[in-house]
């Protein structure tokens, strides 16, 4: 059984994000952490999926260990670009692909690097940044915490899937989270590097020398319903006329 992991803080492996819209100044006035990020920074989180009440029920328990994920995400534009680097291994890997999500051109590119290829994805009305709270939760503020050396208020979170708790800094940095997000998925995030820092550009930009193949419709949709921690990115496959599609996991 694969459990399936948090896609409020761990979009960190999701193509699908729904696109959520920073607060108006009327909002930030309510007791809630900060919705969007103030400060460029690049993040280096663990995170540990867990099978939810409904995957132990039709399913029942897992009798393989859980096994630790890293990510790096690198947040700039207000929470409006962030990219998702899958880490090959521990927190000091190379990465072996990415997600990068822009909100303002609701689109999303899926990076390979063994390929060399992406996926753009345009048009994602629906897709939601993972690493964003919104106003569909309702918040209680919990006490306060440290973590990777960063100062951060903890908050108990509560949607319609749920609760979970999640540690954010002033400026608007999810930190930590543990529990069942918005999106009903269950799972343990923590981060354990964090950097302040202007993040250039072009780290939202397609890799130079990499070539974009196009998923097919049926694939692509698929792709729009995975989570932040079903794996990755996945690999396009090239088919006899040479058009990439959505493959498996590499």
């Amino acid at each position: 059984m694969g459990a399936r992991g948090m896609s409020l803080l761990a979009a960190i492996l999701a193509t699908s994000v729904t696109l959520v819209r920073p607060a108006s100044a009327g909002q930030e006035a309510a007791d809630h952490p900060p919705l969007t990020p103030m400060h460029d920074a690049a993040i280096t989180y663990r995170f540990e999926p867990r099978p939810t009440e409904q995957d132990l029920r039709e399913n029942g328990p897992s009798h393989q260990p859980v096994q630790s994920r890293y990510v790096q995400v690198l947040y700039a534009g207000d929470g409006g670009l962030l990219r998702i680097n899958y880490l090959t291994g521990d927190a000091d890997s190379p990465p072996r692909g990415a997600v990068i999500i822009n909100r303002a051109a609701q689109e999303v590119l899926v990076v390979l690097d063994a390929g060399r290829v992406y996926t753009k994805l345009t048009d994602r009305e629906s897709v939601r940044n993972p690493f964003l709270l919104d106003l569909s939760m309702q918040f209680t503020r919990v006490g306060t915490a440290t973590v990777a050396g960063q100062p951060c208020t903890l908050w108990q979170a509560y949607s319609a899937q749920g609760g979970a708790r999640a540690c954010v800094t002033d400026d608007g940095l999810i930190l930590s989270q543990e529990g069942v997000d918005v999106d009903g998925l269950n799972g343990s995030l923590q981060a354990v590097r964090v950097a302040y820092g202007p993040v250039p550009s072009s780290a939202f930009q397609p890799p130079a020398g990499f070539q974009e193949v196009h998923p097919r419709h049926d694939d692509a949709a698929d792709e729009a319903g995975r989570g932040p921690l079903s794996g990755a990115p996945t690999s396009p496959e090239h088919d006899s006329s040479g058009q990439g599609r959505a493959g498996e996991h590499p």
